[in-house]
């Protein structure tokens, strides 16, 4: 009832929030008019479930993937090339980097899956009837006025930027009621390609493939593809900062991937976690 009361609200206000921020009278913009009520439906969604957030590192296995049917899963970026070779599908996919959406909009726009972009994926990426977008908030500042990093629990609000796909997925997983969380394909490694010399004002310097695997699938990235260079330090800070601010609301979040390089997280053996 309240989420139906929420969106008899925001239509009496339609006419008046279309005409004063002067948004487009477009698939897109009708589409944001009502994202607010997309992301009020996802509050609190799968309270008392386990999720399992799946990265793309080479360690990931399909056979892995067919163990999750019927888990709660948010699967991110090209995780559909798997598709071919499973019959699991994701809860939700999730795309937030804007050179991802760039290069495979086609592909993402057709899979038929409840996706969550960020604002600068849906910006390439709109319109698209089964995405919701989650705004992007600028990190807290401490008592001196240095810039600190932020977990957001509330996705009304937006969330925090930390510096891979895998942070804006597990503050989504909170705000939906998740207390149990599992990463797998989590490697924390990467071979780097060279630089283009060029970069994003969010996501960093640019690099261009040059055929180097540094993913699941061999397709992953083909050559002459363009990336983001991965800053392993701050995403390091970012998984810290997530544990911490998980455990303080009595959730845990544990590193189940086969392969990982990544130390601040709690590890547990993925075929543990099945009977």
């Amino acid at each position: 009832m309240a989420v139906i009361s929420f969106i008899r609200t925001k239509l009496r206000k339609l006419p008046t929030f279309i005409k004063y921020h002067k948004i487009p009278v477009t698939p897109s913009g009708l589409q944001m008019v009502f994202n607010d009520a997309r992301i009020a439906r996802l509050k609190d969604r799968h309270v008392g479930r386990r999720c399992f957030i799946i990265g793309n590192g080479p360690s990931l296995r399909i056979s892995d993937l067919d163990r999750l049917k019927g888990e709660l899963t948010i699967g991110c970026n090209k995780v559909y090339l798997a598709f071919a070779r499973t019959e699991w599908r994701p809860t939700y996919l999730a795309v937030a980097d804007e050179l991802v959406a760039l290069n495979n909009r086609r592909e993402l726009r057709s899979l038929k899956l409840d996706k969550l972009y960020s604002w600068e994926a849906a910006d390439i990426l709109l319109p698209d009837r089964r995405a919701t977008v989650i705004y992007l908030l600028p990190h807290p500042r401490d008592q001196h006025g240095e810039q600190t990093l932020g977990f957001s629990s509330d996705m009304m609000k937006g969330s925090h930027g930390g510096h891979t796909i895998l942070y804006f997925c597990l503050q989504m997983a909170v705000y939906m009621g998740v207390r149990e969380i599992y990463l797998i394909g989590l490697d924390f490694s990467f071979t780097l390609s060279p630089s283009t010399g060029k970069s994003l004002p969010i996501s960093g310097e640019i690099l261009v493939s040059h055929g180097e695997r540094n993913h699941f699938h061999p397709d992953y990235r083909k050559p002459g593809e363009t990336w983001t260079r991965p800053d392993l330090e701050a995403q390091r800070r970012a998984f810290q900062v997530a544990r911490e601010s998980i455990e303080g609301i009595g959730g845990r979040v544990l590193n189940a991937s086969r392969e990982t390089k990544l130390d601040v997280l709690e590890r547990v053996a993925f075929d543990d976690l099945f009977d």
